[in-house]
Parts: structure tokens; C-alpha cells; sequence
């Protein structure tokens, strides 16, 4: 053993200088690598996650077309309810496992927030993977390293956030998603990655609080944060749905200024690069919403009397808008798409989504008259409520119910569900929701026609509060009609269902007949059921249909795969998930060989 005044030994002096020397340089290693990779793991993630959803997408599509093809050749043996069977157990449990993962997803919903079960399993993901990758190999790291991580996470996913609120969305288009969809994650994932900005902010006010004020770039630091705070606060539903149109204002400013200062403050140590593509992704958007503006006006002045649109006043709460497009270059759209639409004669240019009521090939080529009209022809119905569709009740009961104004306008957007693979379709709408279901209805029995779909059964539910409204779109319902009447291999059913009492009438129904299928006959005028062209399609019924009794009736008559489109207030859409969670619908049900059911829901909540 040495003495304590012995020489140390040169050997282990050096042994341990190298060790030392190899610990700094993993820990170095480790720093680098949580600000550099860190960020970019994070997007490999992410990327993953969208090629996972794209490939159900592309799935989801050949499966479409090899119904459609089994539908032509004659082949098709879909999965029958209460008759004989002819597909495998294999073809039942592949069906019984979308319906599953369908009815979990996206059907049921978390309890006090409007998200699905799909929606708060993507936003805890998001949130765990940026919380994992925040705290990967940080057993030494000191809270500074803590805040220079964070920040690093923060910034890069700037653009991802931009992006997921974009109306031309590059996501949307790879998972056939609608950005008015992802809009859902937009907001739910701003509010987790505000969680890694308050680490990255709180952690380095711990560690020296007044150096967050001493210099230019921590101080935009500071204020990137604040703004932050601000728009998510706003965000929360109780302020953004009670005033949307300045909740919206403020937002557009407040997430400029937040991106730029947020590049400024980056752009300080050398990472200016995690945040300018939101630059990019926004320019992307803005420079498709002017080039479909420019087509949509035929490159024309929207106060030119050839691009304005006319508005009606249909009832005291109802507005119909109607435009023709496309004389110029021809456009197109899908049914059940949306558009927005801005006034500038209400005053300050703000765009609202509503959804087109018509078809784009409306125009019949034996109409000599529809020939000669020039373009095609948007409606769009609009109920009356507060602020922007309040001012335009206003604006056009002041002008004497109906006008011409200047009207801007882009779009299409949405990416309404592919239901021409379904034996059966039914449409449920509630009031102005019938602008979604109606068109979507009538494009399917086009496609029929022309044997580009495999429905064989069509019904069409319909609730709305007053017998007038059924002058709303009777115009279309006539055209539909026509249409089966040129294919009676469809069955086709319309029933109509008025909820609000009429003076007069001396039908007396009591609270409980107001929630069934009632099937008693009424003294709805003729004018009104016979406007429609053919009353024997049409029943038009008092009282509030009981659509969970109705569907199921529906579905166990089916043979073959069930297509539920619903549109309408928020109760109604709670109905259709109901019924449509369990029993009839169930996996279990479809194990014992009754027919898969899929469900599209149409919103525009915000």
C-alpha cells in the first residue's frame, strides 16, 4: 500500500483523465444529439404514423373498386343478414374487426370534451412521444440542457401545428381526411406542444430569471410564450364559439406574429430552420385558396354582375344562395364538399364553410335551356343564427328578400366518404343538413346509372320543423325522383318527418308518439308531398323519427355492406352514434352474419 506523501501513479492519473475525458464527450454526444436528432426522430415518428394512416387509405380504396368490379361481373356475395351464407368465416372476422376499430374510434366519444376516442388517443400519443423524446437520456443533464431541449422540440414542430389547420392540406389529401377534420388536431395538439414550451420557458427562468429580460432573443423568447398563452386561452370552446368572428381575427394575427418572433428568437442561436417551413406551408395555402378564387371567379371582378350571386330570403331563419361558376375554365366538385363564401357588402371580408347543395352535372343534356346557361350552377342553404349569417338575414329582409351581391369564394374542400361500394345507403339529415345528404344522394344514384356504384336500396330520412321547408330544395328531390324512375332496379324511400305542430291539423300526437317511427297518415297538404313529383316514394309523416328503430330495420334487410350518412344538430348526430355502436351494428352481429355498417358524419362545429 502507499503512503499518503507518495506520488500518485502516472498511470491511473492518466486512467482517470481519460475516463473523465470519455464521460464529457458521451454527455457531449448526448447534448448534440438531443438538439440536434431529438426534433428529427420526432418527424421520422410522425411520418410513420402518416404512412401507417395512408396505407389504410389506399386499402380502403382498392377494396372500394374491387366491390364495384364484383358488383359489375355479377359476382358479389356480400354478408347477408338471416340468410344463407357465402362468404368464409375469414371474410366475417376481417369485417367484424374494421367495424370494431370503427365503432371505438370513431364512435364513441370521451365524456365533457367533443373529442372521439380516436382523436384523444392520437393527442396522448402526440404528447407522450414529445414528453419521451424530451426526457431521453437526461440522467445528467442540467436544467438548462432541460430548456435547450425543450425548445429545440417546441420549435420544430411549429409547422406541423400551421399545417394541420391549413384548407389545402397535403395530410388530409395522403389519409382521405377533410381539413375541417384535422382541424380537430390541430387544436388539440397546439395545446400539447404548449406543454413543452412552458418546460422550456419555466426551466430557464430557474435558472437565471433575469437574463429572460437582459437580452434582444430572450426576450422575444418571452414573448413567443406569452403570445402562446393567449391563443390558447382563447382557443377554449366557451370564447372561440361565443365570439368566432374576433376570436378568429386575433387568432390570424396572433399566430403570425407567433411564428415570425418564434423564427427571430431561433434564428438567434442558429436554428432558425425548426420553425421558417411554416413559412412555407402557409404560402402553400394562401397561393391555392387565390389561384381557386381566381378560377371560381372566372377571372372577374366578384362586384361584376356575371360573378355575383343571389341571395332569398326562403323563411324568417332560412337563406338560399345560389351562383353559377366554371363559364371560363370548367370546375368540379364532389358531393357533400363545402366552399367558403365571403360577402363584402356585410362589411369586413370574413369566409364561412357551407356545403354545396347541388351536384357539379346537374344540367340535364337534353335541357336545350340548360345548354345555353353558362356554367354550372351552387346553392347553397343556409340557416340564419348569430353574427355573419344574422347580418346576411339582415342585409338581403332589407333589400325585400332577395338580392344580388359581390360574393368571394374558394374551394372545394372535404373529402367526403366513399359510399358507391355499399349494397345500401341511407341518408339521415336534420334541417339544413339536408344540404349535405341530398346531393350526396343524388350523385350516388348517377353513379348507379352509369353502374359506377353498387347500391341497390336508398333511403333518404329527413327532419325538419315546418312543412314549408320542404319548398327548400324541392326542385332536387324532383330531379332525384326522376332519376329512380329511369332505374327501377333501385329501391328507393324518402320519408320525411315534420316535428312541429300545426294549427289545424286534427292529428293530436302525445310526448311519446313524438319519438317513435309514428306511421299514422297526416293531412300534409298535397301541394307540398306531390311537389316533390312522386308521392308514392315520398312519406311525409309528423313527429320526430326514431332513427336507431328505422336503421335497424333497415340494416338486417340489407345483403350485403350498410352506408349511414348523417348530417344535422348535435342531438341527432348522438342518436345515429348510438345506434349505431352496438346490437345491429355490433362485431358480434356481424360474426353471426349480419352485414358490416359504416357511418360518415357531416360537421361544421367549431
Amino acid at each position: 500500500m502507499s503512503s499518503p506523501g507518495d506520488t500518485p501513479d502516472p498511470a491511473a492519473s492518466a486512467a482517470a483523465a481519460a475516463a473523465s475525458a470519455e464521460a464529457s464527450a458521451i454527455m457531449h454526444a448526448i447534448k448534440h444529439k438531443g438538439e440536434h436528432q431529438y426534433p428529427i426522430d420526432i418527424w421520422y415518428f410522425l411520418a410513420s404514423t402518416v404512412g401507417v394512416a395512408a396505407v389504410l387509405n389506399v386499402a380502403s380504396v382498392i377494396w372500394a373498386f374491387w366491390r364495384r368490379q364484383e358488383v359489375r361481373r355479377g359476382t358479389t356475395s356480400g354478408i347477408v343478414s338471416g340468410k344463407a351464407q357465402t362468404n368464409g368465416i375469414f371474410t366475417r372476422l376481417a369485417y367484424a374487426a374494421v367495424a370494431a376499430s370503427r365503432i371505438v374510434a370513431f364512435r364513441w366519444r370521451v365524456p365533457t370534451i367533443r373529442l372521439s376516442i380516436l382523436e384523444a388517443l392520437l393527442t396522448a400519443i402526440y404528447l407522450m412521444a414529445l414528453l419521451i423524446w424530451l426526457l431521453a437520456n437526461t440522467q445528467q443533464l442540467t436544467i438548462t440542457d432541460y430548456s435547450d431541449r425543450a425548445g429545440h422540440i417546441a420549435g420544430s414542430q411549429i409547422p406541423l401545428i400551421v399545417g394541420l389547420s391549413m384548407k389545402n392540406n397535403i395530410i388530409g389529401y395522403l389519409i382521405g381526411v377533410g381539413h375541417e377534420k384535422l382541424h380537430v388536431l390541430h387544436r388539440s395538439f397546439a395545446r400539447s406542444l404548449f406543454v413543452i414550451v412552458l418546460v422550456h420557458g419555466f426551466s430557464r427562468v430557474t435558472v437565471d430569471h433575469v437574463q429572460m429580460v437582459e437580452f434582444g432573443w430572450t426576450r422575444l423568447g418571452l414573448a413567443c410564450g406569452i403570445i402562446y398563452a393567449i391563443i390558447i386561452l382563447m382557443s377554449f370552446a366557451p370564447i372561440r364559439r361565443r365570439f368566432f368572428e374576433i376570436f378568429y381575427m386575433f387568432h390570424v394575427v396572433l399566430v403570425f406574429a407567433l411564428i415570425l418572433i418564434a423564427y427571430l428568437h431561433s434564428a438567434a442561436s442558429n436554428f432558425g430552420y425548426y420553425v421558417w417551413p411554416a413559412f412555407v406551408v402557409w404560402g402553400f395555402d394562401r397561393v391555392c385558396r387565390y389561384m381557386r378564387y381566381l378560377i371560381l371567379m372566372d377571372f372577374h371582378s366578384p362586384f361584376n354582375s356575371s360573378s355575383q350571386a343571389t341571395i332569398e330570403l326562403l323563411s324568417a331563419d332560412t337563406i338560399r344562395m345560389t351562383a353559377r361558376r366554371g363559364a371560363t375554365l370548367p370546375i368540379t366538385w364532389s358531393a357533400g364538399q363545402h366552399m367558403y363564401l365571403a360577402l363584402p357588402s356585410l362589411g369586413p371580408v370574413e369566409s364561412h364553410p357551407f356545403t354545396i347543395a347541388t351536384i357539379p352535372n346537374d344540367d340535364s343534356p337534353n335541357d336545350s335551356s340548360a345548354r345555353e346557361r353558362k356554367g354550372k350552377e351552387m346553392v347553397w342553404i343556409i340557416r340564419a343564427r348569430d353574427g355573419f349569417t344574422k347580418r346576411m338575414r339582415d342585409y338581403v329582409t332589407g333589400l325585400g328578400g332577395k338580392c344580388q351581391v359581390p360574393i368571394f369564394m374558394h374551394g372545394p374542400y372535404g373529402i367526403p366518404a366513399d359510399i358507391t361500394p355499399f349494397s345500401t345507403c341511407v341518408f339521415v339529415a336534420g334541417g339544413s343538413g339536408v344540404t349535405y345528404t341530398l346531393p350526396r344522394m343524388r350523385d350516388l344514384l348517377l353513379r348507379v346509372s352509369k353502374s359506377q356504384a353498387c347500391a341497390q336500396r336508398i333511403f333518404f330520412i329527413w327532419a325538419i320543423r315546418h312543412a314549408s321547408h320542404l319548398e327548400w330544395l324541392s326542385s332536387e328531390f324532383t330531379k332525384a325522383l326522376s332519376m329512380v324512375r329511369e332505374n327501377p332496379s333501385v329501391s328507393f324511400v324518402i320519408k320525411i318527418y315534420i316535428t312541429s305542430s300545426v294549427s289545424g291539423n286534427s292529428l293530436s300526437l302525445s310526448s311519446d308518439d313524438m319519438e317513435k317511427d309514428v306511421e299514422t297518415p297526416t293531412s300534409i297538404g298535397e301541394k307540398q308531398v306531390t311537389a316533390f313529383g312522386d308521392s308514392e316514394l315520398v312519406e311525409v309523416k309528423y313527429g320526430r323519427p326514431n332513427v336507431a328503430t328505422i336503421i335497424e330495420h333497415v340494416v338486417h334487410g340489407s345483403d350485403g355492406p350498410v352506408s349511414v350518412d348523417v348530417s344535422g344538430p348535435k342531438l341527432l348526430l348522438q342518436d345515429v352514434r348510438g345506434a349505431l355502436s352496438g346490437g345491429f351494428a355490433s362485431p358480434l352481429n356481424i360474426l353471426r352474419g349480419g352485414p358490416f355498417v359504416q357511418l360518415n358524419v357531416e360537421t361544421f362545429a367549431m
